[in-house]
């Protein structure tokens, strides 16, 4: 009895000393959110003949967007991690054109630009999957560079032509025109790679930056000609710049 009364106090011993211990996490999950700039790779409806269309203004531009979700790393050794995340992420292409009617005055008082924008908005649901390679770790920063994929799901797609400060003949702002973007493949996929860097603490919650750029593998439309004969056949080319924080 004494046996098993001091075998029970060695396992209580051993297991409180073990859970005052920070062993280093293997798992960490985070989140993260930043910027998009996105562009098609060819000019598609109505913009793939300026000059016949009468477009002849407007000029092809990456369109800047968000994103933000959620994060997974599983550390396999002390080179190799595995990552898996869960993002909305918003991404198009857009065009513009100088809008001379308006006059803008930034906070130094000199005269800016104005512009009008053609925007095709695609959102997705985005589940990338990811090898990371962990180069040799300092005694505050780590360095990742990392390649993989990235199944999307369109959730919404649409265009938008956006006014800059212009005013109609009844002096109010001119609303933006929203329309309906058709024909986007519902499933699609990306190769994507990239490199984060940030804390390399353990046991407190750690923030990094993430440089990524990834490429659609399939086509954005699921036909190559509009129902007026223009082009539809683009992939996507998109650029981001994340900030998040690891647990």
């Amino acid at each position: 009895m004494k046996t098993k009364t001091l075998l029970v106090v060695l396992v209580m011993y051993g297991l409180c000393a073990s859970a005052q211990e920070s062993p280093e996490k293997r798992i960490r999950f985070g989140l993260k959110a930043g910027v998009n700039g996105s562009l098609f790779t060819k000019a598609v409806d109505p913009f793939d003949d300026f000059d016949r269309r009468g477009l002849s203004y407007f000029r092809r531009f990456f369109r800047a967007s968000g994103f933000g979700g959620v994060t997974l790393d599983a550390e396999l050794s002390p080179r190799i991690s595995i990552g898996a995340e869960g993002l909305f992420t918003s991404k198009g292409m857009a065009y513009r054109e100088q809008n001379d009617a308006v006059i803008i005055i930034d906070s130094d008082g000199q005269e800016q630009q104005a512009y009008n924008y053609y925007n095709f908005n695609v959102d997705y649901l985005e589940l990338p999957l990811t090898i990371n390679y962990n180069f040799s770790q300092t005694s505050n920063l780590f360095l990742t560079t990392y390649a993989g994929f990235a199944p999307a799901i369109n959730i919404a797609a649409k265009t938008k032509l956006r006014y800059e400060g212009d005013v109609n003949g009844d002096g109010r702002k001119t609303r933006s025109v929203k329309d309906k973007l058709d024909h986007v493949n519902h499933f699609n996929n990306s190769l994507i790679a990239g490199l984060k860097v940030g804390d390399s603490v353990a046991d407190k919650p750690a923030i990094f930056l993430d440089f990524r750029t990834s490429y659609l593998l399939n086509p954005v439309f699921n036909r190559s000609r509009s129902d007026n004969g223009n082009n539809l056949d683009t992939h996507m080319l998109s650029f981001s710049l994340g900030f998040g924080v690891k647990f």
